[in-house]
């Protein structure tokens, strides 16, 4: 059943044709995962992989974005179709004067249109702009859902990683309640730092139980992608941050492969097809036919043949072209227009994640390591009376604080560098092998 799920699915993506001339890349990573997980047994673990895996065998966005690739592809096939002949019948001088169909004619035509000036060329450009179109929607649409299901992973991960800091949290701080209270009956404490230590430990608590609600709610939002109400049960293995971002070199090529500009350049292609199709619009369509007459009264049969063409006298389409021009203009600008916003946000994006990329460098390698090393020493220094209990909470709540910021920093980093790739309308991964 897994192979045929494989199968199923990957001909779903073979199905459908890149706008860009290249495998979409999330389509590439579904597959991937599909065939990781196949080849593996279940892990106790949930993988990213396996999320892919199951978002693909359930997920009706994959079917409909086939659907409608093929739907494109068949207005192209129609496109390229010849125009239909015509079959015309008459029968003249039957019954009113003439009694009967002694006088009758009765003539049987053939006609076939044949379109000038280009008009199937380009019905069939503007055709195959508009699948390219719904290739490139297609490959958006899916890159999409890889990205929804990697924000929830990550949210979900985020959440899980909150839940175990607070319950760690609220350990540490049990137990400091339970040496001040030790403190306080030996006399070598006041009250208040019982008092303290008893508010702290309902707060971290309070922090502990809504963690647990926030974990919740994630992991029904990640199940939610393939249909499962009760969420997900079993822990879930942490995705790997990128090791190194793309260099700043690479923008142009990002931006101009981006979806933005890509639209822009499909919406342009489409209008030029638009004014191809206006311009062999000027030209006539002839019809010409051919066939036989059966003229009773003299027993005879004759041949026709007609030719028609229509006379443009007042309809020389130079309003819809000039329509079709302005929009081709138009196009063009807004291509240009979106090559600007979508370099301005890549270049801002990269700054952002530079950033935070550093910032959590310094809190793992430098404030972390100095805050638990504080901790130990003002724990050492409370149980002896050379510290506050106040100074000891402050510490461990700094230190919780810089913890919870770190496992904020991997949630930002995923999240920022998702917002990159829906730019660039490519996985980081590919973005990376390009380099």
């Amino acid at each position: 059943m897994r192979f045929l799920h494989l199968f199923v699915v990957s001909m779903l993506f073979t199905g459908i044709t890149p706008a860009t001339g290249r495998p979409g890349s999330a389509r590439i990573v579904f597959d991937d995962a599909l065939r990781r997980v196949a080849s593996h047994p279940p892990a106790d673990t949930l993988t990213f992989d396996a999320v892919l895996a199951r978002v693909a065998r359930t997920y009706p966005g994959f079917g409909a974005a086939a659907a409608r690739i093929e739907a494109a592809q068949d207005g192209v096939t129609q496109a390229r179709a010849r125009p239909n002949p015509w079959l015309h019948m008459a029968a003249e001088n039957v019954g009113g004067t003439y009694s009967g169909d002694d006088a009758s004619e009765l003539s049987l035509l053939l006609s076939q249109e044949f379109e000038l000036g280009g008009k199937r060329s380009a019905r069939t450009t503007a055709a195959e702009a508009a699948s390219a179109t719904a290739g490139l929607e297609a490959d958006l649409a899916i890159l999409d859902i890889y990205l929804v299901a990697k924000q929830r992973f990550t949210t979900a991960a985020h959440a899980d990683e909150r839940l175990r800091l607070a319950r760690a949290h609220e350990s540490v701080v049990a137990e400091l309640a339970d040496a001040a209270r030790e403190r306080v009956r030996a006399g070598a404490a006041l009250l208040a730092d019982q008092l303290l230590a008893d508010v702290a430990l309902v707060r971290v608590r309070q922090e502990a139980l809504l963690a647990e609600m926030e974990r919740t709610r994630a992991r029904r939002d990640l199940a939610a992608l393939w249909g499962e109400p009760d969420g997900v049960s079993k822990p879930l293995a942490a995705l790997a941050l990128p090791e190194r971002l793309p260099e700043p070199d690479s923008i142009a090529a990002w931006v101009d492969g981006s979806a933005a500009v890509t639209r822009a350049r499909r919406a342009t292609a489409a209008s030029q097809a638009g004014l191809q199709i206006e311009r062999s619009l000027r030209v006539p369509t002839l019809t010409a036919g051919a066939g036989l007459r059966r003229v009773e009264a003299d027993d005879a049969t004759t041949f026709l043949f007609s030719a028609s063409l229509p006379l443009p006298l007042w309809d020389r389409r130079d309003g819809a072209i000039q329509s079709a021009q302005a929009q081709v203009r138009a196009g063009e600008l807004e291509t240009e227009l979106a090559r600007s916003v979508t370099r301005s946000h890549l270049e801002a994006g990269l700054g952002r994640l530079s950033a935070m990329r550093e910032r959590l460098r310094q809190s793992n390698e430098s404030t972390l390591p100095t805050l638990q090393s504080a901790a130990r020493e003002m724990e050492t220094a409370y149980r002896i009376g050379r510290a506050s209990y106040a100074d000891l909470l402050e510490v461990h709540r700094m230190r919780i604080e810089v913890e919870n910021e770190i496992n904020d920093l991997h949630l930002a980093i995923v999240h920022e560098v998702s917002e990159i790739e829906r730019l660039t309308a490519r996985t980081i991964e590919e973005m990376m092998s390009d380099e």
